[in-house]
């Protein structure tokens, strides 16, 4: 008798690729808007504990903040599904963007997806008031060790942050393995993902105290804030086609200055602050000391070849920084026998 065959059944339960793309962005969807909704609601319940002046206020944005996920995560399916589709990047069919109601709108300066980093940035925004709340008021001081909701998961809560910034990325990639695109998510979800925990790291310095004096629990802060905002660049790559990001990197060294940015607003400023700590109150040095050590090291050693690059593109490429510029949305495809390329 001849044998089933068994790789036809299996093919009957292969999934094409747009089957796959709706299924992992929807689970993508469902729980970032949990993680985020879950973060906010904890951070309220501390500050409502003993502040309930402001708890409203809060679980409004809150709401808005998942609003705009909301609009965000649709926007960028809708635009990925159509790539999927007809292998070719839409023009205005993408939803929420300003190119829909204004034609002379700069969409090839601000991106295709704007609201990927719009999103972002503002969900940031209502995490540090939050953050800049319950360590300016000293709430974590009066909190018991022993109750549900101690200090320990105040900094997890907070550290969740990476996950919606890691789930937020992969709604914005397409699954095609060893693309461009897929390389970039995933190397940018684990770097964000070990820069947040550092942040979180670092404002575990503030459980101290009134041991830390005022203006450096500020600068602490502060650093924190910057360092939550900064993988906006790394969205704002991702909100742009593949290969209009190429020929905005001819002319802006993006990637170099993000470098440049994290090596000098990030892990140098961290890295003297956990300094100053293990000298003057005898802290306990962290680990994340080493990895600020780490990646400036890295940084420094990487950074000479891209400027040498970056500096050098006119000898190499002169012909096409000549040509006029044409906008993502003006230009036509080109066509061989009738077919699109």
């Amino acid at each position: 008798m001849p044998e089933p065959n068994s790789s036809s059944s299996l093919c009957c339960l292969k999934l094409s690729k747009k089957q796959k793309f709706i299924i992992f962005h929807l689970l993508d969807s469902i729980l970032l808007l949990a993680v985020q909704l879950i973060q906010g609601s904890v951070l309220t319940y501390y500050i409502y504990t003993h502040n309930n002046e402001i708890q409203y206020l809060l679980h409004s944005l809150d709401i808005f903040c998942a609003l705009v996920f909301i609009t965000a995560l649709y926007s960028s399916y809708k635009y990925l599904a159509f790539f999927i589709d007809n292998n070719e990047y839409p023009d205005k069919r993408y939803v929420a963007s300003p190119k829909r109601l204004f034609s002379q709108f700069p969409t090839s300066k601000l991106g295709v997806l704007p609201l990927s980093y719009m999103s972002w940035v503002i969900y940031v925004i209502v995490l540090l008031l939050k953050i800049q709340i319950i360590f300016g008021s000293d709430l974590f001081v009066i909190l018991n060790k022993k109750d549900s909701f101690t200090p320990q998961l105040l900094k997890m809560i907070i550290g969740l942050a990476s996950l919606v910034f890691l789930l937020l990325v992969e709604a914005h990639n397409r699954l095609e393995l060893n693309s461009e695109r897929y390389n970039y998510v995933t190397s940018v979800c684990s770097k964000v993902g070990i820069e947040i925990f550092d942040s979180v790291s670092l404002l575990s310095v503030l459980l101290l105290g009134d041991q830390v004096p005022a203006p450096f629990e500020h600068i602490v802060c502060m650093l924190a804030g910057i360092n939550f905002l900064l993988p906006t660049l790394s969205l704002y790559r991702l909100s742009l086609p593949d290969r209009l990001a190429a020929k905005l990197s001819e002319k802006f060294p993006l990637q170099v200055f993000h470098h440049l940015s994290r090596t000098f607003l990030i892990e140098i400023p961290f890295l003297t602050v956990r300094l100053f700590l293990w000298v003057t109150y005898k802290e306990e040095a962290s680990m994340f000391m080493m990895k600020n050590v780490f990646n400036i090291l890295v940084t420094l050693r990487t950074l000479h070849p891209e400027l040498v690059q970056y500096l050098s593109r006119d000898d190499r490429e002169g012909h096409e920084l000549d040509a006029p510029y044409v906008p993502h949305f003006e230009a036509v495809p080109l066509k061989q026998n009738g077919v699109s390329v």
